[in-house]
């Protein structure tokens, strides 16, 4: 990995910022893969809100006996064990359960981004399919992406952190990128509208990268939801010196951190 910063803050370049890259060089839907992304996050909220829906409209007894399985309430009390229960009130001092320390389990999560996929921690309950909106802890920059797996594993990202009981500290979690709310209406016209700033920034890059004759093909380009950042998707065939120095311009031209990444490997 290759890291070059300028003097002004929150420029730099990272390269090959996610665990693993979606997108083949040979690709031909790059530059329609955010239409296709919200598609299919589209199609499954959708039927995901339709099940919730069906929910809302059954009467109280339907919810209940519905969730008996799950966990819910269920009229069918045997008279067995109505006594049982009468039993027990009657005489509370009889039975003493002191509950023992049950450790929390931390969930992970895969998240899919238009480039590349990474792992984040999962403070709230999701499920795949959801779109979720992320946040990483050293600069508080925020994305947004499709869970696409949940894990109790330690996924290899976080494997430094893991304790010698197996487990990441409490600490160390905070340190971690991490799902912070599920993505909501504005978060999703917000994205949308932002693809006017990835071409208008692919555009000026491609310029740049032609005026220092620089040994890079700009792919396309994708802003972070809260504008700290943009990534570009690009095929290198010649020095790094002459890549770093373009990243350091561009990151001087946008005024946020700029990140490469590439395709991967067909």
């Amino acid at each position: 990995m290759s890291t070059v910063s300028s003097e002004v803050s929150r420029r730099c370049v990272q390269h090959n910022p996610y665990n693993m890259q979606l997108l083949g060089v040979q690709c031909d839907g790059i530059s329609s893969a955010a239409k296709e992304f919200f598609n299919a996050a589209a199609a499954m909220e959708e039927a995901a809100a339709a099940a919730r829906k069906e929910f809302e409209t059954m009467d109280d007894y339907d919810q209940l006996t519905c969730t008996e399985g799950e966990g819910g309430i269920s009229d069918n009390v045997t008279d067995e064990a109505s006594h049982t229960m009468s039993a027990l009130q009657a005489s509370p001092a009889a039975f003493v359960v002191r509950p023992s320390p049950v450790l929390t389990a931390v969930r992970y999560a895969s998240v899919n981004f238009r480039f590349g996929s990474a792992w984040f921690v999962a403070p709230f309950r999701t499920a795949v399919g959801e779109m979720v909106v992320v946040e990483y802890p050293h600069n508080k920059s925020l994305h947004m992406g499709l869970v696409s797996c949940i894990s109790t594993r330690v996924p290899p990202t976080f494997a430094a952190m893991v304790t010698a009981d197996g487990t990441i500290s409490e600490g160390d979690l905070q340190q971690c990128p991490t799902l912070l709310r599920h993505a909501r209406d504005f978060d999703r016209q917000t994205k949308l509208e932002l693809r006017s700033h990835d071409l208008a920034s692919l555009k000026n890059a491609q310029a740049l990268a032609l005026e220092l004759e620089t040994p890079v093909t700009f792919l396309d380009a994708e802003w972070l939801l809260d504008l700290t950042a943009v990534t570009f998707l690009v095929n290198v065939w010649g020095d790094m010196p002459l890549v770093d120095r373009l990243a350091e311009e561009l990151a001087v031209f946008e005024g946020a951190e700029v990140v490469f990444t590439y395709p991967a490997a067909s």
